[in-house]
């Protein structure tokens, strides 16, 4: 018997973007990303109040704020997983590291950090009521905590205005905008966003009044 063809390293790398992108549920899934999400409300399997693709969502653009046009540093590189990035005013909540525990077991060989942060990203959008979104991996994991990219302010400021379709703001790292709940089903105290907190839509965008969607400098 001839000896099974050994394929190129391009030819496995697009391989295994592609099964984890595609191959979501199944004995053969490559990816357990959907089984997080499955149904959208779920945080780690209970019912909090939180979602795991709100997590990942807010972990995706913490990371991507770091970009610096000027000099190409930043971006999407999975730098948000250090904890001195995690420690900064514009990052608190501990949303980055329950999402870097559920990344850690899809990161391979073929698939970096950074890439399945986007791809966690890409299926969240995808289970959860949102278009499908083309995914291209080959990211390139950042070795050391990146600069600053946006201010805190601005980050902090545009959480309680709604400009996120997913999740909300929680008691525990935002005790000023943000009072105790006491209610059973919301147990983290998440003041969420809209009524469709799970669903990917504009329904925060059709709903809020033109002065809470103001640009915060």
């Amino acid at each position: 018997m001839a000896p099974a063809p050994t394929l190129s390293p391009e030819t496995a790398l697009l391989d295994a973007l592609e099964a984890a992108r595609f191959d979501q549920f199944g004995i053969n899934a490559a990816s357990t990303f959907a089984g997080f999400i499955q149904p959208c409300d779920r945080f780690f399997g209970s019912d909090t109040g939180r979602s795991d693709a709100a997590d990942w969502m807010r972990t995706a653009y913490h990371d991507m704020a770091t970009y610096n046009s000027a000099d190409g540093t930043g971006g999407l590189d999975a730098s948000i997983r250090f904890a001195e990035e995690q420690a900064r005013a514009e990052n608190a909540g501990d949303a980055f590291s329950n999402t870097m525990q559920i990344i850690s077991s899809q990161v391979g060989r073929y698939i970096s950090i950074a890439d399945s942060i986007a791809l966690a990203v890409i299926v969240a959008t995808d289970n959860c009521g949102g278009p499908e979104i083309a995914f291209r991996g080959g990211r390139i994991d950042a070795g050391d905590p990146n600069a600053p990219g946006v201010h805190a302010n601005r980050i902090i400021a545009s959480l309680p205005v709604g400009a996120h379709s997913f999740g909300g703001v929680q008691h525990d790292p935002f005790p000023n905008i943000v009072n105790e709940r006491n209610d059973t089903r919301n147990t983290e105290s998440v003041a969420h966003f809209d009524s469709t907190f799970v669903t990917f839509d504009n329904n925060i965008a059709e709903s809020a009044p033109p002065s809470s969607l103001r640009h915060f400098g």
